[in-house]
Protein backbone atom coordinates (compact mmCIF):
# COMPACT_ATOMS: atom_id res chain seq x y z
CA UNK A 1 0.00 0.00 0.00
CA UNK A 2 2.81 2.39 0.81
CA UNK A 3 4.62 1.70 -2.45
CA UNK A 4 1.47 2.52 -4.44
CA UNK A 5 0.58 5.49 -2.19
CA UNK A 6 -2.79 4.02 -1.19
CA UNK A 7 -2.55 4.55 2.54
CA UNK A 8 -5.43 7.03 2.27
CA UNK A 9 -7.86 4.09 1.99
CA UNK A 10 -6.73 2.54 5.29
CA UNK A 11 -9.38 4.32 7.42
CA UNK A 12 -12.12 3.03 5.11
CA UNK A 13 -10.74 -0.52 5.23
CA UNK A 14 -10.56 -0.40 9.03
CA UNK A 15 -14.13 0.91 9.25
CA UNK A 16 -15.45 -1.86 6.98
CA UNK A 17 -13.54 -4.53 8.89
CA UNK A 18 -14.79 -3.22 12.22
CA UNK A 19 -18.38 -3.23 10.99
CA UNK A 20 -18.06 -6.81 9.69
CA UNK A 21 -16.50 -8.01 12.96
CA UNK A 22 -19.27 -6.35 14.97
CA UNK A 23 -21.92 -7.75 12.61
CA UNK A 24 -20.52 -11.27 13.08
CA UNK A 25 -20.70 -10.70 16.86
CA UNK A 26 -24.36 -9.62 16.54
CA UNK A 27 -23.61 -5.95 17.23
CA UNK A 28 -24.60 -2.95 15.11
CA UNK A 29 -23.03 0.52 15.33
CA UNK A 30 -25.86 3.02 15.32
CA UNK A 31 -25.83 6.77 14.84
CA UNK A 32 -28.73 7.98 17.00
CA UNK A 33 -29.94 11.37 15.84
CA UNK A 34 -32.09 13.19 18.40
CA UNK A 35 -33.44 16.75 18.54
CA UNK A 36 -32.00 17.52 21.99
CA UNK A 37 -29.96 15.89 24.73
CA UNK A 38 -32.02 13.34 26.69
CA UNK A 39 -31.43 11.71 30.05
CA UNK A 40 -30.02 8.19 30.27
CA UNK A 41 -33.46 6.61 30.90
CA UNK A 42 -34.82 7.87 27.58
CA UNK A 43 -31.70 6.79 25.69
CA UNK A 44 -31.92 3.34 27.34
CA UNK A 45 -35.55 2.96 26.22
CA UNK A 46 -34.67 3.97 22.67
CA UNK A 47 -31.69 1.58 22.73
CA UNK A 48 -33.87 -1.33 23.85
CA UNK A 49 -36.42 -0.52 21.13
CA UNK A 50 -33.70 -0.52 18.46
CA UNK A 51 -32.10 -3.71 19.82
CA UNK A 52 -35.48 -5.48 19.77
CA UNK A 53 -36.23 -4.17 16.29
CA UNK A 54 -32.86 -5.25 14.85
CA UNK A 55 -32.53 -8.32 17.08
CA UNK A 56 -28.93 -7.23 17.76
CA UNK A 57 -26.95 -5.51 20.45
CA UNK A 58 -26.04 -1.95 19.51
CA UNK A 59 -23.31 0.61 20.06
CA UNK A 60 -24.73 4.13 19.99
CA UNK A 61 -23.16 7.38 18.86
CA UNK A 62 -25.53 10.23 19.79
CA UNK A 63 -25.88 13.22 17.45
CA UNK A 64 -28.01 16.27 18.24
CA UNK A 65 -29.98 17.69 15.28
CA UNK A 66 -32.84 20.06 16.18
CA UNK A 67 -34.12 19.88 12.58
CA UNK A 68 -35.81 16.53 13.27
CA UNK A 69 -38.07 18.38 15.76
CA UNK A 70 -38.48 15.35 18.07
CA UNK A 71 -38.34 11.58 18.14
CA UNK A 72 -35.22 9.94 16.75
CA UNK A 73 -33.47 8.59 13.67
CA UNK A 74 -31.29 5.51 14.08
CA UNK A 75 -28.99 4.76 11.18
CA UNK A 76 -26.06 2.59 10.30
CA UNK A 77 -24.54 1.36 7.07
CA UNK A 78 -27.27 -1.31 6.82
CA UNK A 79 -30.27 0.12 8.70
CA UNK A 80 -32.42 3.24 8.93
CA UNK A 81 -35.19 3.65 11.49
CA UNK A 82 -36.83 7.06 11.14
CA UNK A 83 -39.15 7.79 14.06
CA UNK A 84 -38.70 11.54 13.86
CA UNK A 85 -41.51 14.05 14.14
CA UNK A 86 -40.32 15.69 10.93
CA UNK A 87 -40.58 12.39 9.00
CA UNK A 88 -44.07 11.70 10.36
CA UNK A 89 -45.22 15.23 9.45
CA UNK A 90 -43.88 14.76 5.92
CA UNK A 91 -45.76 11.45 5.60
CA UNK A 92 -48.95 13.11 6.84
CA UNK A 93 -48.50 15.97 4.37
CA UNK A 94 -48.09 13.46 1.53
CA UNK A 95 -51.24 11.57 2.54
CA UNK A 96 -53.26 14.80 2.78
CA UNK A 97 -52.14 15.90 -0.70
CA UNK A 98 -53.59 12.75 -2.27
Amino acid sequence: MLEKKRQSVLPQIIEILEEEILNNMGIAKIKLIIAKKHNDDIIDKISRYIENFLNKKIEINEVIDPNILGGFIAQSERYLIDCSVRHNLEKLKSVLKN
